[in-house]
């Protein structure tokens, strides 16, 4: 035989054994399908991604290369590749959106009529929203395989490989969907996941060890708070603060309880710590024991009705959804903890995207699941915030509602204002004081404040967008000694070096050349707020639609976005692109010129009407809106 034929059969060979993996959200489907090709020996590229909702495979990938007798095969035939979904400008705006109207029928076809599972659920849980929670984990689920296909099909070589995929009547619709908008033909090799029996399993072991780690107590008093709030943000800032709704009028210090989540977390004990130096009631939730006369109610919740849930599931043919519904007792298990100890009556949260059974499992404690927005929410339509469930939401104004939850299940809608106009109004009263504790500022100057926003490899927002928007700051701070540049970062300088890998030596040199200037002052990303820059600010620039923008508008001050993601799902960025919006370095620069040489006025382009839908009050009373109905609330109940 000659070496060419050698070559040619090698060649063949090696094709036929090369596979690309496509991989959900559930983390049992990633490890079957990567043990399937383990047991075909095949050659399997995988992409590694984080997206919002989904789960992360190189964490899978990671676990896996550990197990000794898969080692050398992961070694040497699993290839992790990396795509950065950002690069693709539109897609994940257009998929969201898709994925919102997909689930939509996905539900009414597979759920309306033969819902066994759900409506038994609704009905001990005393509840309507369990179709929240059933439509939530579908758009996890087909959010996060669409983004998968999306970076495989950025490699055309990868399209002429088998694509191995989990069966799931979901990921069919993703992959239908797919193929119809982009006009790609996978050839599929279908694998069977037994995810339910590993779900059922991990559910099991998981429950046991729970119960074992808590330990049991006698029946105790229970003590009484009228609102808890989970550790978040802390107490530093004046509006960004776990404290927001203390006045110590409507609600006294020892009417709030606040929940660490996550005791293994330095950060969020550190905030606990803090909060008990203040004077509140901080708890571990995780050092709750298990009261005795509490074990028949929570051997029938956690026991013996996931196994009849399980059962109906099961005789409706929706394997597939077993892993889901083992989360969801298992969540609401972790939050019927806290009642073991203590009750309240209103829970301030702060899910803003998903987690339904928090709702359902404080209701059928009778707590009331209440939530306000801290960012302006027409950012784009999102389907991780789509079907959220809440008994109480007060928005700014009517558009954050009508645009991002259309669809969501909420038993009232309230609309107070902006909640930063409160501190907006203080601020200016103290503008001197502020200007004080900026070493070197010149308050005779004109000030430009650039906020950035959240970016990673793995969202629309790229590690070269952020970059880009640092560039375009130093740029106009270098081009305007004259002027004050106020930079606030949205996180810590090691973080944002963390998410920038290899490329944060860049944003070093950059730094550290505008460290050097008079006119540049970069304050602390998680400490210092916003607002109180706001008010010494001439100009706010955001990349993005950030809120950062939105609120200075909101509160009368010039504001522009610089976006190049390809965002055209915000009402702004169609009707006023390259006037408040734009995507082009040098129409930016010359806009801020014009703003700060009286030529433009970014505040008269909006109407009033436009600024009412965003903020329903012309005033800075939203905060006591929300507190009056929290306080009637809690009476209430």
């Amino acid at each position: 035989m000659s070496n060419d034929m050698k070559k040619n059969i090698e060649s063949k060979e090696k094709k036929n054994n090369e596979r690309v993996v496509a991989l959900g959200l559930n983390k049992f489907d990633q490890i079957a399908a990567l043990f399937y090709c383990f047991l075909k020996n095949y050659d399997a590229d995988v992409y590694s991604y984080g997206t919002f909702s989904s789960g992360i495979p190189n964490g899978v990938l990671s676990t896996m290369k550990k197990v000794p007798f898969w080692q050398k095969y992961w070694e040497s035939s699993v290839h992790e590749r990396f795509g950065r979904i950002g690069d693709s400008k539109g897609f994940l705006f257009e998929a969201y959106k898709d994925v919102i109207d997909l689930t939509i029928i996905y539900y009414k076809e597979h759920f309306s009529e033969k819902n066994l599972f759900g409506k038994y659920c609704d009905r001990i849980f005393k509840t309507n929203k369990m179709e929240a929670f059933i439509k939530d984990e579908i758009a996890k689920q087909m959010i996060s395989f669409l983004v998968n296909l999306k970076l495989i099909s950025f490699d055309n070589i990868q399209l002429k490989k088998k694509l191995v995929i989990i069966i799931s009547p979901i990921n069919k619709v993703a992959i239908d969907y797919f193929e119809k908008k982009y006009g790609v033909t996978f050839d599929i090799e279908e694998v069977r996941s037994y995810s339910p029996v590993l779900a059922c399993f991990q559910y099991a072991i998981w429950l046991i060890k729970e119960c074992f780690l808590r330990g049991l107590t006698k029946g105790q008093k229970r003590r009484t708070y009228k609102l808890a709030k989970a550790v978040v943000f802390g107490c530093e800032q004046k509006t960004l603060s776990d404290d927001l709704l203390i006045d110590n009028d409507k609600f006294l210090k020892d009417d709030i309880l606040f929940l660490n989540f996550e005791k293994e977390n330095s950060a969020f004990n550190d905030m606990g710590e803090k909060l008990k130096e203040k004077g509140y009631s901080v708890e571990n939730v995780s050092d709750f024991k298990i009261r005795i006369d509490s074990l028949p109610k929570h051997l029938l919740n956690y026991v013996f009705r996931p196994l009849k849930s399980l059962f109906f599931l099961l005789i409706e043919g929706k394997y597939y959804f077993v892993s889901n519904i083992c989360q969801f007792y298992k969540h609401c298990f972790l939050l019927s903890m806290i009642f073991e100890k203590v009750s309240f009556k209103v829970f301030l949260s702060h899910k803003d995207w998903g987690n339904v059974e928090e709702t359902i499992a404080l209701n059928i404690h009778g707590s009331q699941c209440v939530i306000f927005h801290w960012s302006a929410l027409r950012f784009y339509k999102i389907s991780s915030h789509a079907f959220v469930a809440h008994n109480v939401y007060y928005f700014w104004g009517p558009a954050h509602s009508e645009f991002q939850y259309s669809n969501a299940l909420i038993d009232k809608r309230v609309n107070v204002g902006c909640i930063y106009k409160k501190e907006f109004s203080d601020s200016l009263k103290s503008v001197e004081e502020i200007i004080s504790e900026i070493n070197g500022f010149d308050s005779r100057r004109q000030s430009v404040l650039f906020c950035d926003t959240s970016f990673s490899s793995n969202c629309e927002q790229t590690e070269m967008n952020f970059l880009e928007f640092i560039r375009i700051m130093t740029r106009f701070c270098e081009s305007h000694d004259g002027v004050n540049v106020l930079f606030k970062p949205k996180k810590l300088d090691g973080a944002i070096e963390l998410a920038l890998g290899d490329k944060a030596e860049e944003y070093r040199q950059l730094v550290k050349c505008l460290s050097k200037r008079e006119n540049y002052f970069h304050f602390d990303g998680e400490k210092v707020s916003f607002v109180k820059l706001l008010s010494i600010s001439d100009l706010c620039v955001s990349m993005g639609m950030n809120s950062t923008s939105v609120v200075s508008l909101i509160c009368r001050k010039d504001a522009l976005f610089y976006d190049k993601t390809g965002n055209k799902e915000h009402p702004w960025a169609k009707e006023y692109f390259n006037i408040l919006v734009f995507d082009d370095e040098e129409k930016i620069l010359r806009q801020i010129d014009r703003i700060l040489k009286g030529e433009f006025s970014s505040i008269d382009v909006l109407s009033e009407q436009e600024i009412r839908e965003i903020d329903a009050f012309d005033d800075d009373l939203a905060i006591d809106r929300i507190r009056e109905d929290i306080s009637i609330l809690c009476a209430l109940s």
